[in-house]
């Protein structure tokens, strides 16, 4: 036997959800690429070096499918 609870619960957070859906329509945006960074499983220091050097990147309009290797 469903209690009340476990039926309901869902309900209200699924219209939760799709009243604040409909009360923020999606916004356009142009495309961003941010610098790709090393992870984990490459080292501890160009991981480390990666996030620390990159944390006030911007976005930008093109890729950096040419970008191979950090130089730092």
């Amino acid at each position: 036997v469903i209690s009340l609870a476990e039926f309901f619960w869902p309900c209200i957070l699924f219209t939760i959800l799709m009243v604040l859906r409909f009360q923020e329509p999606p916004r356009h945006r142009d495309s961003c690429f941010l610098q790709p960074r090393d992870l984990p499983s490459r080292g501890v220091l160009p991981f480390v070096q990666s996030l620390l050097c990159n944390t006030g990147s911007t976005c930008r309009n093109v890729s950096f499918e040419g970008y191979m290797d950090h130089h730092f």
